[in-house]
């Protein structure tokens, strides 16, 4: 009976709720990493400028 109903029959519904939990998380890090990136470019691209306040702080 249990070579009938076959492997992925009883393994399946087992580990579908780790698997798609694997997959939230490593989406999860690949958007933070994503994110993370962004945020550098900007502030790379944005380096060259001064920001207001600390002009005004450097003209006191």
């Amino acid at each position: 009976m249990l070579a009938q109903v076959g492997f992925d029959q009883l393994v399946g519904p087992i580990l579908a709720p780790y698997l798609a939990l694997w997959y939230l998380a490593a989406g999860v890090l690949l958007g933070e990493v994503a994110i993370g990136i962004a945020l550098l470019c900007i502030r790379l691209w944005n380096r060259d400028v001064e920001s207001p306040i600390l002009r005004e702080d450097r003209l006191r």
